[in-house]
């Protein structure tokens, strides 16, 4: 005895709910394209070829298949062995979707994540495709909530050649201006990771004569003292004992002893002066607002990236 569609649904209230979702999701995605009356597949509400007979009659219960379209799958002569299935597309009723969908609808956990490398905040929000189903929906209905960017963006694909493609990316308005400052630290602290000997003498009011983040290898001038890499000196072949090399190595050793004094005073002033991470962030910030104007003009991109921020206020969340 066949089983009515009531019935059906009454005892599958998990599986309905699920093509349910599936179907005003795929909708909610068109629309907020700016695609309206589009087809959509069948398969994207239901993969079960078995069942797929039935998501359609329950569909079409609800009222919400306005057309329904079949297509046969196109002959493919390159495709030995492989054979294609035909299609079947939905249009559904828009009416009848703004009276059952909302209900469906969930909020979608969005974090407050900025990009690694960019001042672009934007770049960090999800893209539509990256938003759970029921938090599409949430967004279609509550268009008051989020901001809607839709536009192209550039990219570098895995040939490293730089290609451009559309992109819509949705966050929640209450969360952008700390998702601006969160753009500001990240760039404060691109910057100062190359700039850490400027960091300490603002934190801990003190110059330090050898801290730095980088090295350069060649050969070093008693002025370049920060700049040193010392080495081992111990190590000889018999082809190296002789008074040029030995001498060539006391000159090193000296100068290598002059870098160890300077670590240690460096060091030794950090270890007191240190504020804690806190103290020591306002203490850069404060300074690097006063010197941002100067700082558009440097020759370094991270440095002219992060002034234009202060200038517009990111660091206050001014978006």
């Amino acid at each position: 005895m066949a089983v009515s569609i009531e019935t059906y649904i009454g005892q599958n209230p998990d599986t309905i709910n699920k093509w349910l979702v599936n179907l005003f999701s795929e909708h909610t995605k068109k629309l907020l394209e700016g695609i309206e009356n589009a087809p959509i597949n069948m398969n994207c509400v239901c993969s079960d070829e078995r069942r797929a007979h039935k998501a359609r009659e329950v569909l079409g219960h609800y009222g919400l298949v306005r057309n329904i379209e079949f297509k046969e799958a196109p002959y493919n002569p390159y495709c030995r062995g492989y054979t294609a299935k035909p299609t079947c597309s939905v249009t559904i009723s828009h009416k009848v979707f703004l009276k059952m969908a909302a209900k469906f609808g969930k909020p979608f956990s969005f974090e407050i994540k900025s990009p690694d490398k960019s001042t672009d905040r934007i770049k960090g929000f999800p893209t539509l495709r990256n938003i759970s189903r029921e938090g599409v929906i949430h967004i279609f209905f509550h268009p008051d909530r989020y901001t809607i960017y839709d536009r192209r963006e550039k990219y570098e694909d895995r040939s490293g050649s730089v290609q451009e493609r559309h992109v819509i990316r949705i966050y929640p308005k209450k969360l952008e201006n700390k998702a601006e400052r969160d753009v500001f630290e990240k760039a404060l602290n691109r910057y100062y990771i190359k700039h850490i000997d400027e960091y300490v003498a603002v934190a801990c009011g003190f110059q330090p004569e050898v801290i730095t983040n980088h090295k350069k290898w060649g050969d070093l001038k008693e002025e370049h003292i920060k700049e040193l890499s010392p080495e081992r000196l111990n190590d000889f072949t018999i082809e190296e004992l002789n008074k040029k090399e030995i001498n060539e190595r006391i000159k090193k050793a000296k100068e290598h002893l002059k870098f160890y004094e300077a670590t240690l005073s460096d060091l030794t002033l950090l270890k007191e002066k240190l504020p804690n991470r806190k103290i020591a962030t306002e203490l850069v910030e404060t300074f690097i607002t006063t010197k941002a104007p100067l700082m558009m003009s440097s020759e370094e991109r991270i440095t002219r990236e992060l002034a234009a921020l202060v200038m517009k206020g990111s660091d206050k969340g001014l978006i």
